[in-house]
This record gives C-alpha cells, structure tokens and sequence, in this order.
C-alpha cells in the first residue's frame, strides 16, 4: 500500500517554529541551517530553489570598555551563540508582489538580519535573488536619528567634539526641512494612531479599556521613483564610547526575531482608474525591544522576466512598541468591510506571554 506522505531530504534539519511556510503559489520553503530550500509539493524530490545564508557583520553602534564586557546586559552580546549562520523565520508575500507576477519571501537569520528574495527568472538557476537587505535600511534610518536617543552624548566626552556633534546634526536638520519643503507629492504612508474605549469589559475593573488603532493612508508616487530606495548615503557612524545600557538598546533594535507580511492593499484615489491603483503590501519585523518596524513594499507596476536587477520601492513607514520584550510572533488580518479603503490589524505575540492587536 503506497503512502500517504511524501518525504524531501534535507542538509539540515529545521530548528525554530517558523521554518516551514507555505506560499499561495504553491511553494513551500523550509529553513535548514544557513540554507532556505525551496519546494515545490507536487515534486518533493525534484528541482529545487535554493537561498544561501552569508556571515553578516555587526553594525557600528558604540564602543563600549572592555571592563564592561561582563556586565549583565552586554554578557549575551559578549558570547557567540552562533558558529553559523542560521535561519529563524520565514513569511512568504502575497501572490504577485515579485516582478514575475510570483511571491516574494522575508528570510529572518538567527543573527538579527532581514533580507527579501524573488525567484530566478531562469529555469537553469536555483539560486533565488536577494533584492533588498531590509536590516542595512532600518539601521541607515535608525542611526540618522540617532537611535531616537537624546543628542547629548552618554559619556564625557570633549567640549570640541560635542559641538562637532551638534553641527552635524544641525546640518542634518536643515537639510532633512529643505528636502521636505521640495517634496511636494511622493509616495509615502502617514500612520498614527487613535484611541478608543471599549466599555464592554468582563470585569469592573476593566470597564474602560484603551485601544490604540494605528491608521494608515496611502498616497500615489511620481512614476519616475517607482524603484528607488529614499535612504541617507551615509549612515552615522558611531565610533564614540558609549555607555553599556545604550549599547544593548542599539542592539536590540537592530536584532530582528520575526516577520510577516499582509496581503495585497490596493488604494484607488480619486478619478482613477483600476488600472493606476496603487498596490503594496506591509512587512511587519518584530526585534528584541519589543518593536515592530512597518515596512511598505510596493507591487510592481508591470510584470517581466527581462530587466533582473529591478528592485521593489521599499520604505519605512512606522515603528511602533507594542511589547517591552522580545516579539517573537507576528500576524496580519483584515479588518473592516470597505473595499475601496481595505483596513488591516497586526496581532504581535512577546515571549512575556502577552498578546497585543
């Protein structure tokens, strides 16, 4: 009697939770080691697409004394966990976001790293394509505003060099108006959020709960920056000592745990057709810190096989903190009836136990 079950053979066996998904184009990837192997279920055994996993360099963040190497929260950071690169999680986009009309997949590494892969256009190829490196892009935007941290340095630092320090970002400031005063209309999403209160409550004690929605609006970009990224050339470079607390918030922003993508949005604006709708999807990262970073990944305006080095329009929209620890689950749905304006929800799992919408 044949079985019911079809068996692949992997390198490696999977060793995180999210290592298996499968894709509405009908592949499955499966994270084994530094490898992302790439399925298809109707030939288990057949071709198969591959993505290798690269060692990654830490980001310049800090220096920190090597007498405080020891100290409780620089102690994880101190000790290599892992020998290899390893894979943690993986989300697989809605169907047509790959210039190929196919998937495009989020591969999250035990090291902190978020990168994007499309297919290879060629049948010859297993290798996928990496197109966007989503982490170098978080620290580029984290480290022009200096991780959100106040200006004044941390530890003692010269006077001359504080008001190096303070030149440059006076600079950065008049220039960061000067290119908002230029723009006057691009693609971009304005995300805040609202509260509300919901009074039917199980206990007493909870009768007044506060939600915090978190809305999004879409608006069309010039075709002419369809594929370019909007990122400083030259990220900040933190090569001042730093205090050990500061080192490890750094880190922990940059140190990406899960990912997960929405569906397909689609946005029409006024008197335009179903053509020249603006189409994206939302890649949700969860870090240590309990923040999540929202991405806005545009769809291509027209699909081929031809132009390979074409990346998608990626850009940062919101960072949000949902948890205070390590956001280890992530889920999209959809929320509202309205076509026209289509609402989405993130449900964020912490490793705390707590569950946020």
């Amino acid at each position: 009697m044949a079985s019911r079950f079809q068996e692949a053979s992997l390198v490696t066996s999977p060793s995180y939770p999210n290592a298996v998904v499968w894709s509405s184009e009908n592949l499955i990837a499966v994270a084994a080691g530094h490898l992302v192997i790439i399925l298809n279920p109707a030939l288990p055994g057949g071709p198969r697409g591959l993505i290798t996993i690269p060692s990654a360099e830490p980001y310049q963040i800090g220096l920190v004394r090597s007498q405080d190497l020891l100290i409780g929260g620089l102690l994880p950071s101190s000790l290599k966990r892992e020998r290899h690169p390893c894979v943690r999680s993986l989300s697989w986009s809605d169907i047509g976001m790959s210039p190929n009309h196919g998937c495009l997949l989020a591969v999250c590494t035990a090291e902190g790293r978020v990168k994007l892969y499309r297919p290879p256009y060629s049948d010859f190829c297993a290798e996928w394509i990496e197109i966007v490196d989503v982490s170098d892009m978080l620290y580029e935007k984290l480290s022009s505003t200096n991780f959100g941290e106040s200006n004044h340095p941390s530890t003692s630092l010269s006077k001359d060099q504080v008001d190096q320090h303070d030149n440059e970002e006076d600079e950065r400031i008049i220039l960061l108006k000067a290119r908002k005063r230029r723009r006057t209309s691009g693609d971009q999403i304005k995300m805040h959020e609202k509260s509300y209160t919901d009074q039917a409550s199980c206990s007493k004690q909870d009768s007044h709960t506060v939600h915090n929605v978190l809305e999004i609006e879409a608006y069309e970009q010039p075709s002419n920056a369809k594929y370019c990224h909007s990122l400083p050339k030259a990220p900040k470079q933190f090569s001042q000592e730093t205090s050990p607390e500061t080192y490890v918030s750094r880190e922990a922003l940059l140190s990406s745990l899960s990912v997960a993508w929405s569906s397909l949005l689609r946005f029409s604006s006024e008197g335009s057709s179903c053509e020249n709708m603006l189409r994206f999807s939302l890649l949700a990262i969860g870090s240590k810190s309990g923040s999540v970073s929202i991405w806005k990944v545009h769809a291509p305006e027209c699909y081929h096989i031809e132009r390979g080095n074409v990346s998608p329009n990626v850009e940062l929209a919101a960072i949000i903190q949902p948890h205070s620890s390590w956001v280890s689950t992530m889920s999209w749905g959809i929320f509202g009836c309205d076509s026209s304006i289509p609402q989405v929800v993130l449900a964020t799992g912490s490793c705390d136990g707590s569950v946020k919408i």
